[in-house]
């Protein structure tokens, strides 16, 4: 399944329903490294019979280059016994994206377009317009000013999928693959949308996360996806762009007592990633939420905006 936001005349945005993606479990990955120093797709991956769509990969450290093709998605299995975390993904579809508009999405440990769980579900999508050229890179940090990434603990499992309905070609994916140092949960906010916000909804929803553990979670920034798409060539464009933004979004932090101890807005509106000045805290028993608005060129066009929010558990003393 994919993201699926219904079809406009310049593609759209979407891939999947709120509800899990077709593919999951089955049979476990050959333990073959997917790098035979060739750096060619795909190296050591399996196709089952028994799961003819999911291209099934071991993941380890370095660079690693995978494909998709014929509606299959990606399905990278932590098959070592050490925590591993990827510091960025770069996608191309080598040429067939041009003039066009596409997207990716990454997921941890459940493919669906939501999390279930603080950090497990969708952890990261991007897309990019129909006058770029080019796909942005996928990170969890900024590499020069504060290098997180996405933590894959022993035994679990990273899918990757992209907008088939948008573009109909094979994809190439370039993962850098590093031992743990620093790395995160990417914590979705909303926790789960329609995917395609009508453009008569001006607020994303609001389903904040509660800090039910025993302790205290550190947020440094976010990675955001944000779009709008004119229901037609013929709309108005964007209001503020190219259709990368939305006119405001903010990530609070709300205390046991439901009132607002902090909140941080500056860059949170806009596609891509976003490093906190200070890091903060989230305390047991506190929220953490994340919400946008958006009033869109026309009436009848699509919107959407979610925020990976980059956290970890801070190790108690």
């Amino acid at each position: 399944m994919q993201r699926l936001f219904p079809a406009v005349t310049m593609a759209v945005f979407g891939l999947a329903c709120g509800g899990e993606l077709s593919g999951g479990g089955g049979d476990a990955v050959r333990s073959t490294s997917v790098n035979d120093g060739t750096n060619k797709p795909n190296q050591g991956c399996v196709v089952s019979p028994s799961i003819p769509n999911r291209i099934a990969c071991s993941l380890s450290t370095g660079t690693h280059v995978f494909k998709d093709y014929e509606q299959k998605y990606l399905y990278l299995v932590n098959e070592t016994a050490s925590w591993l975390q990827i510091d960025e993904v770069q996608v191309s579809a080598r040429g067939s994206e041009q003039g066009k508009w596409g997207e990716f999405a990454v997921y941890r440990d459940l493919f669906a377009i939501r999390q279930d769980a603080p950090g497990i579900g969708e952890v990261g999508a991007l897309h990019k317009n129909a006058n770029e050229a080019a796909y942005p890179v996928l990170r969890w940090g900024d590499p020069s000013t504060f290098p997180t990434a996405l933590s894959v603990p022993p035994g679990s499992t990273i899918y990757i999928s992209h907008n088939w309905n948008t573009i109909d070609a094979p994809h190439y994916y370039s993962l850098q693959v590093s031992e743990h140092t620093h790395s995160l949960n990417a914590i979705r906010q909303p926790k789960q949308d329609p995917i395609a916000v009508e453009c008569s909804q001006t607020h994303s929803e609001w389903s904040p996360w509660v800090n039910d553990t025993a302790h205290n979670w550190k947020v440094s920034g976010a990675t955001v996806f944000a779009v709008e798409v004119p229901v037609a060539a013929s709309a108005p464009p964007p209001p503020l762009g190219p259709g990368a933004r939305v006119h405001v979004a903010c990530v609070y932090i709300f205390d046991v007592k439901g009132e607002i101890r902090w909140q941080h807005c500056d860059g949170l509106n806009a596609r891509g990633t976003v490093v906190l000045p200070v890091v903060q805290t989230v305390y047991p028993g506190e929220k953490l939420a994340g919400q946008a608005q958006h009033h869109c060129s026309s009436p009848q066009g699509k919107w959407n905006w979610a925020a990976y929010i980059h956290s970890w558990p801070e190790d108690p003393e």
